[in-house]
C-alpha cells in the first residue's frame, strides 16, 4: 500500500467520522429542541386547564363573585323588565307591543363567554374540550329557552296592566314565578346540584389527563 492509498483512506475516514459526528450532532440537537418545544407546551396546557378548572368551579366557591346564591338570572329579567316597561309605558302602549327583548343574564353571558374562549384554544385537549362543549352548550341551550318563555310571560302580564313583580323579598307572587322557573331548570338538567355534577366530570377529566402523563403509573 503506498503512501498516497494511506492518505486517501485516511481522509476518507475523517469524512466519514466527522459526517457522522454532524449528524449525530443535528439529530441530538433536533431531539433537545422538541423536547424543550413539548415542554413549554405542556406547561402552557396546565395553566390553561388549572384556569378552566378554576372557571368552572367558581360558581360552587364562595368567595367568588360567580358563587350561585349571589347570581340571580330570574331577578335580572323581571328587574330589567319591570324598568323598561316603566320607562317606555307610552311607547309600548302607543304601538301595542313590547318591541325591546330582554336583558341577556350574567349567568347567560358567562357560559357564552367561556363557550368562546375554548373553541380553538390550542391549549386545551381535544376530549376536555369536547366534553366541556357538550355540557355547557345543554346547559345556556335550555337556559336560553327557559329564560325566554318566561320572560315573554311575564312581559304579557305587564302589557295586560298587572301589577309589576316586587324582587326585594316581600313579593309573594314574584316568589311562586321564581320558584316556577328553577322548578323547569332543574327538570330540564340545570338545577344547581345537576350543574356541580357537570362542573366534577369535567374536572375529573382534566384530572385524568394530568394523570396519564404520571411516570410512575
Amino acid at each position: 500500500m503506498t503512501i498516497d492509498t494511506l492518505s486517501k483512506i485516511v481522509q476518507i475516514s475523517f469524512y466519514i467520522v466527522v459526517g457522522t459526528t454532524v449528524v449525530l450532532t443535528y439529530i441530538s440537537a433536533k431531539k433537545g429542541l422538541l423536547n424543550t418545544v413539548n415542554t413549554e407546551y405542556q406547561k402552557k396546557v396546565i395553566n390553561r386547564l388549572e384556569e378552566i378548572s378554576r372557571m368552572l368551579g367558581s360558581e360552587f366557591d364562595s368567595q367568588s363573585a360567580n358563587y350561585w346564591p349571589n347570581v340571580n338570572p330570574i331577578k335580572e329579567i323581571v328587574s330589567n323588565a319591570n324598568s323598561t316597561f316603566s320607562n317606555n309605558k307610552d311607547y309600548i302602549k302607543e304601538i301595542g307591543e313590547y318591541p325591546f327583548g330582554r336583558i341577556i343574564t350574567t349567568e347567560e353571558k358567562r357560559i357564552m363567554d367561556i363557550l368562546d374562549e375554548i373553541e380553538s384554544d390550542p391549549f386545551i385537549p381535544n376530549n376536555i374540550r369536547q366534553l366541556t362543549k357538550s355540557l355547557l352548550s345543554k346547559r345556556i341551550e335550555a337556559i336560553f329557552e327557559i329564560y325566554q318563555k318566561w320572560s315573554d310571560i311575564y312581559i304579557e302580564k305587564l302589557q295586560r296592566g298587572d301589577r309589576p313583580f316586587s324582587t326585594d323579598g316581600d313579593d309573594h307572587t314574584y316568589d311562586q314565578f321564581h320558584n316556577k322557573i328553577v322548578d323547569i331548570k332543574r327538570e330540564r338538567g340545570c338545577g344547581i346540584s345537576q350543574i356541580e355534577k357537570d362542573m366534577h366530570e369535567i374536572r375529573i377529566s382534566i384530572q385524568q389527563h394530568f394523570e396519564s402523563f404520571n411516570p410512575l403509573k
